[in-house]
């Protein structure tokens, strides 16, 4: 028996054989045109079915299949000419196909691509844009890419594309490459196409490259953009772009300052954006607020008049909170003069909203009194004494709530209490002293036994906060002498914070270590005495950390303590902060805080 393997073996040598024949046959035809070679090695002289290379097999000639033949020539032309198999990972190629060959595969599959890769593909897409090659197709990944390379083609979508979505593409790539040159092009078709989502785009490109060829459009836009009429999300950007674009010229401090109090019918309004951007302009802004709080701001004025429902106080209030966050010692007089200053309610005003001018009246006092102690007004204990006490003289400008309520003679005696520790005197312990032994309220009996001694704990508090390590005799002797069982328990509660003081004396790490410990109350305490050593260095080391604390108290003890000792080297470890809270409060102060130590640091 003939061996299987041997018949395989011939098999394949006959074949090859016969391949040989043919692609010799294609030297043949070289030197005779007229003839193809025949099974027997002559030439057959009839062209039928030569330009083919096929031989008619009932003639005797070879027996080939056409794909057998196709294979072959394919290697012979591949030869030739060098293609390759298609690989789409290859840049290079799909340049290729995107130039002259299968362009709607390569577009396929370039999409593919991460995008590193596709910026290899760049320049050929800026050309097929250019030659109007599937220009739609090429605009669509250029958009994506956000290319400096692909500047004026960004440019070239912005003035002529056909869909608002393209230009607003174009106009947030543009912001990405920082494409400064043509803000003039930006500001043109913000006013020229009253479309609301190209018009944010615009300003996105406006955020992403803040300058100040910017700010005509952005004071307009606060100036004369009607909230109601138009998005207030135009507000809320024109001021978070002045924020970062820093210029403090009068244009600019009238435009956020009064950007401050808009508001539409929605309830929205963008307090906390212009505020940032006022902080921004640091001390420009003060004697604005001052006209604010005063109720002399006649634009202000004249906005609001036009309000049934608007009840004055509220303006005011605002005013002496962004003083008091400006951290401007010029405001000092002014605040001292509105907080013993008298304002007659109204007429007009009855029944609730006469009542709502008396809160805001008492709201006023806290909100000045905290500004006073974050400005470190000198003297604030004797000043605040008066309050503390109920002085009916001190009290005469709050006497429409005070008669009202009883109780409001305790918030103004705590909003006392708090700026004489918030302002880090000392000088302000005798005070409160004498409040924890003496400050009763026996005309509130009426609201429980606890209510007429309530406020001598919130001065046991404040002392705990504001003493040195010194005063921790005077206040075991303090606690000794007090009978009322509710008071001493609150003593009890915040001698801690002295014991620290008394550990901790002027060494910042030891504080750091409570900052960030899980005794809050010691870790308040480890906030306010970092404020009250050595500017800089290891103490704003010490001090960043309370910055990112979850406990709020101690997180504004940090964030208050910053501007007594902070550089701008804190300027990280705060902009850090502001992307680590949710708290648009604690977010407020932290910009403000950013602001101070970049202009004032």
């Amino acid at each position: 028996m003939i061996d299987a393997r041997f018949m395989v073996a011939r098999r394949q040598l006959v074949m090859s054989t016969r391949v040989e024949r043919v692609v010799g046959s294609l030297n043949l035809r070289r030197a005779d045109q007229r003839g193809f070679l025949q099974a027997d090695g002559s030439i057959m002289t009839s062209n039928k079915g030569a330009s083919m290379g096929i031989v008619d097999h009932k003639r005797g000639g070879l027996r080939v299949t056409t794909a057998a033949l196709a294979l072959v020539c394919l290697a012979a032309v591949c030869g030739w000419t060098g293609c390759q198999e298609p690989d789409w990972n290859d840049t290079n190629y799909i340049k290729t196909q995107l130039e002259e060959g299968n362009r709607l595969k390569a577009f396929d599959e370039m999409v593919k691509l991460p995008d590193e890769k596709k910026r290899e593909l760049v320049p050929t897409l800026v050309k097929l844009y250019d030659e109007d090659k599937d220009k739609t197709k090429a605009y669509a990944q250029l958009a994506l890419l956000r290319d400096p390379r692909a500047k004026e083609v960004y440019i070239d979508a912005l003035k002529n594309a056909a869909s608002n979505q393209d230009k607003r593409a174009a106009a947030i790539a543009l912001g990405d490459i920082k494409a400064t040159d043509h803000i003039p092009d930006l500001i043109q078709t913000f006013k020229s196409v009253p479309n609301e989502d190209l018009r944010r785009a615009v300003l996105e490109a406006f955020k992403a490259m803040p300058d100040p060829a910017e700010l005509p459009l952005l004071v307009e836009i606060l100036n004369t953009y009607d909230p109601d009429r138009e998005s207030i999300a135009y507000h809320a950007y024109a001021c978070e772009i002045i924020a970062e674009v820093g210029q403090a010229t009068e244009t600019v401090v009238d435009a956020v300052v009064y950007g401050m109090f808009l508001d539409n019918a929605k309830g929205q309004n963008v307090a906390n954006e212009c505020s940032v951007a006022v902080f921004s302009t640091g001390s420009a802004a003060t004697d604005k607020l001052i006209s604010i709080l005063q109720g002399k701001h006649e634009r202000i004025n004249a906005r609001f008049a036009r309000y049934p429902t608007y009840i004055d106080g509220f303006n005011e209030i605002k005013a002496a909170d962004r003083l008091g966050m400006l951290h401007d010692p010029a405001a000092i007089d002014a605040l001292l003069a509105e907080m013993t200053r008298t304002r007659e309610m109204p007429p007009t005003y009855r029944d609730q909203k006469a009542l709502q001018w008396g809160s805001n009246r008492l709201q006023l006092f806290v909100y000045i009194a905290s500004a006073l102690g974050d400005l470190k007004a000198p003297n604030l204990g004797e000043t605040m004494k008066p309050y503390i006490f109920a002085d009916e003289k001190a009290l005469e400008p709050y006497k429409t709530m005070v008669d009202y309520d009883k109780r409001a003679k305790y918030q103004i005696a705590v909003g006392a209490m708090d700026a004489i520790n918030r302002s880090g005197d000392r000088a302000g312990l005798s005070v409160l002293s004498e409040a924890i032994q003496k400050a009763n309220f026996p005309d509130l009996k009426g609201f429980g036994d606890e209510a007429v001694y309530q406020t001598r704990w919130e001065a046991a508090h404040r002392y705990a906060k504001l003493a040195s390590g010194a005063e921790l005799g005077a206040w075991d002797k303090l606690m000794e002498n007090e009978k009322e069982p509710r008071v001493k328990e609150e003593m009890t509660k915040y001698k801690p914070m002295i014991v620290v003081a008394q550990e901790c004396k002027d060494q910042a790490p030891c504080y750091g270590r409570h900052l960030v410990a899980k005794d809050p109350i010691k870790a308040e305490k480890a906030a306010w005495e970092l404020g009250r050593l050595a500017k800089g260095g290891v103490v704003e080391t010490e001090l960043a950390k309370g910055l990112k604390v979850t406990n709020k108290v101690v997180r504004e003890a940090s964030i208050l303590s910053m501007f007594r000792v902070g550089t701008k080297a804190s300027i990280p470890a705060v902009d850090e902060a502001i992307k680590d809270t949710s708290d648009k409060d604690v977010k407020l102060k932290l910009n403000a805080l950013k602001y101070y130590l970049k202009t004032r640091g």
